[in-house]
């Protein structure tokens, strides 16, 4: 009896400890299924745009060219216009200036 009941603890014991290993198992084979091979659909997009443009690439260049410089003034104009937001709320919370000379 003492024997069945060392024996039953140790076998739930050691069934609790895999328990976890299992639903990681799982896990993974669960995910691989759904998960989406991102290099493969990339190489075939990549594959479609250069077939697409294979004749005359000149026009996609200048048009990369013109979407980059556009990025880069929109790029300074944020800078200057947040950087001209916060003096302006830096100004707001200012403390006044204490000084009591002025008032002698």
């Amino acid at each position: 009896m003492r024997k069945t009941l060392i024996g039953g603890s140790v076998l739930a014991v050691l069934l609790l400890l895999l328990l976890p290993a299992v639903a990681a198992e799982q896990a993974k084979v669960a995910q691989s299924a759904t998960t989406l091979n991102l290099n493969s659909i990339e190489t075939t997009y990549m594959e479609a745009i250069r077939q697409k443009y294979k004749d005359t690439p000149t026009p996609q260049v200048i048009l990369l060219t013109l979407a980059i410089l556009l990025l880069k003034l929109l790029r300074w104009g944020v800078i200057i216009i947040g950087g001209i937001l916060l003096l302006s709320i830096l100004g707001i919370f200012k403390k006044p200036n204490n000084n009591t000379s002025a008032i002698l």
